[in-house]
């Protein structure tokens, strides 16, 4: 076989093989298109400061006396 004939066997099957994925692709690309969409919620922050601490003495010993 010559180069060219390596070639142009090398391109026929690639081409088959291209339109064979594309084939397929293209399938799936309407499988998906007709599938019911799902509608997602986005989860909401509460970011809102809640601050629960109850600070009671923070003076040493004797302050102020």
């Amino acid at each position: 076989m010559t180069n060219e004939q390596i070639h142009a066997e090398f391109t026929k099957l690639a081409n088959e093989e291209a339109t064979k994925a594309t084939a397929k692709f293209e399938a799936r690309m309407q499988e998906l298109k007709s599938e019911t969409k799902v509608e997602r919620v986005a989860p909401k922050w509460n970011l809102k400061p809640s601050f629960q601490t109850v600070i009671t003495d923070v003076t040493p010993e004797g302050y102020g006396n």
